[in-house]
């Protein structure tokens, strides 16, 4: 299958502006929420949310879903592992944490 696209320059400017806002914004939400250690354990679901939005004016500015389902296609492919070994991190560190704290508590009990 071979896909052709003509891209509309005035579309792209469009879709470009609007991820560079999205991007402004979205970045100002993030830092707000790493702030507040919001984001402990979630960090991959943000990256990935960040990536879809931009796949999303993709598709938009190539105007061909068949190439936003390609790409979504890719995404699910490279992101999946990476999502799941980021819940998988993060669930054996906080497991770490809760031994490591029962250890100082006993510690301080005996002592």
């Amino acid at each position: 299958m071979t896909l052709t696209c003509t891209i509309d320059l005035r579309v792209l400017i469009a879709v470009l502006f609007g991820l560079a806002a999205f991007g402004y914004g979205y970045n100002n939400w993030v830092a707000t929420v790493t702030e507040k250690g919001q984001d402990r354990g979630y960090l991959s679901f943000i990256v990935a949310l960040g990536v879809a939005i931009t796949g999303i004016g993709f598709t938009l500015a190539v105007g061909m879903w068949e190439l936003g389902l390609l790409f979504l296609i890719c995404f699910i492919a490279s992101g999946t592992p990476m999502i799941l070994g980021s819940i998988h991190r993060y669930i054996r560190a906080r497991a770490q944490e809760e031994i490591d704290a029962r250890m100082e508590a006993r510690d301080t009990l005996h002592d």
